[in-house]
């Protein structure tokens, strides 16, 4: 048996990942911590060095992502060059990327990739496990602040 719905076409799913670039601005570290406080919205860190072929394609899948970039809405994200990372986003290593989360307030969060490498926890070779970890800080947020 085959049902037929009228008047409606099913999703195009060719379209999803066929976004513009990521329409959310990465800002310095103490923007970020400025902006973050005057929206109460959390800090996204992405810990980069823009010599990295890992760095760029981490950004260009972030920014290929659709549900990256709806959830970023929701965050304030800050980059940070490798060099100029303060210690305390320095957790386990001086890899790259790495990203950390923080509260509104500036606090590291203790979130983490914890689909990955136990070795590299802010480590996030793909956009599916950052997305795990961007919903659980969301989540956070929503309790807390």
């Amino acid at each position: 048996m085959v049902f037929v719905v009228l008047g409606q076409n099913p999703p195009d799913d060719s379209k999803k990942d066929k976004k513009e670039p990521n329409v959310n601005s990465w800002v310095s570290w103490s923007e970020a911590l400025k902006l973050a406080k005057q929206e109460k919205k959390p800090i996204c860190i992405l810990i980069q060095d823009p010599e990295c072929s890992g760095c760029q394609i981490f950004k260009e899948e972030f920014d290929a992502s659709v549900t990256a970039q709806e959830l970023s809405s929701k965050f304030i994200l800050a980059s940070i060059k490798k060099t100029d990372a303060p210690n305390d986003l320095k957790q386990d290593g001086d890899y790259v990327p790495r990203v950390y989360f923080a509260s509104p307030d500036g606090k590291i969060l203790s979130v983490s990739n914890e689909l990955g490498n136990p070795k590299r926890k802010f480590n996030y070779p793909n956009i599916r496990s950052l997305l795990v970890s961007m919903t659980n800080v969301i989540k956070l947020h929503d309790k807390k602040w």
